[in-house]
């Protein structure tokens, strides 16, 4: 007869997605993270040390260090919240996992902290964000991008903010974006401002008056606080100096009135000689 292979994926996929809802079973790690609410609780994940140790290099380089988390047997990750954890844990179990607009960027950060190393994940989400790319997050996602090294998402929020450099110049007069990130986008070969040279050019002048005035004032308050530290320094020497007149005086006056004591007795017995000597006459 012919041999046949099977395949049952489907199933495969099913048990494992059973196996992380109910993650108590069988279970041998725990995460903490905290929950996406403001001063939300601390929310714990039952997982299991094979399956994300085959999925994510970081708990495979926790659990082969024997550290301290190996032996506890869980880990505290605090910068990642738990509706992104959640999706990323359902992603290492199933191989599926859910994104939108909400989530995306919080989802490709949690894999590079997690060297999920999929490339096929980071792409599709570089795609979906630069897809969702809009005016009013262009500069955000751009710095986002440049922080974490995501080279083609970097060129594509470049490429839409030349599209749409009007509100663009705007948006950096707002921010006062740092120097470093408008050289950067200015001299990237994929920005082309949809505007004349001479547009960029005052972009970049008034982006520079701006900054001379910040400057400026920065300089004045320094400048202020140093005059006042100075101030207080001078004030402080001169009560130390006058605390320490008042300690020699006193001193002085204390040294006096007990040269005087001493004279006391001095005379007393002079005058008592003087008595005598009158006495025997």
């Amino acid at each position: 007869m012919d041999e046949f292979q099977f395949s049952n994926r489907s199933k495969f996929f099913k048990d494992f997605q059973q196996l992380f809802q109910n993650g108590d079973e069988f279970s041998d790690f725990q995460i903490h993270v905290f929950s996406d609410e403001l001063n939300g609780k601390e929310v714990i994940f039952n997982c299991h040390k094979t399956i994300i140790g085959c999925r994510s290099l970081y708990f495979q380089a926790l659990f082969q260090s024997k550290m301290k988390e190996f032996q506890e047997s869980k880990v505290f990750i605090n910068d990642i919240k738990s509706s992104t954890m959640r999706s990323i844990l359902e992603y290492i179990y199933t191989g599926k996992i859910k994104i939108n607009h909400e989530n995306a960027i919080n989802v490709l950060v949690a894999s590079k902290k997690l060297l999920l190393s999929d490339q096929k994940l980071d792409d599709k989400l570089i795609s979906y964000i630069a897809k969702n790319l809009e005016v009013e997050n262009m500069i955000e996602i751009f710095l986002f991008a440049n922080q974490f090294n995501f080279t083609n998402l970097v060129t594509q929020s470049i490429e839409f903010m030349g599209d749409h450099f009007e509100i663009l110049k705007d948006m950096i007069i707002k921010m006062n974006l740092p120097a470093d990130d408008l050289l950067q986008i200015m001299q990237n070969q994929d920005f082309s401002p949809n505007a004349s040279e001479i547009d960029v050019f005052n972009l970049i002048l008034k982006w520079s008056e701006l900054n001379l005035e910040n400057e400026n004032e920065n300089l004045n308050q320094n400048l202020n606080q140093n005059l006042n530290q100075n101030q207080n320094e001078i004030q402080n020497q001169n009560l130390n100096q006058n605390l320490n007149l008042n300690q020699n005086q006193n001193q002085n006056q204390n040294q006096n009135q007990n040269q005087n004591q001493n004279q006391k007795p001095n005379q007393n017995l002079n005058q008592n000689q003087n008595q005598n000597q009158i006495k025997s006459k």
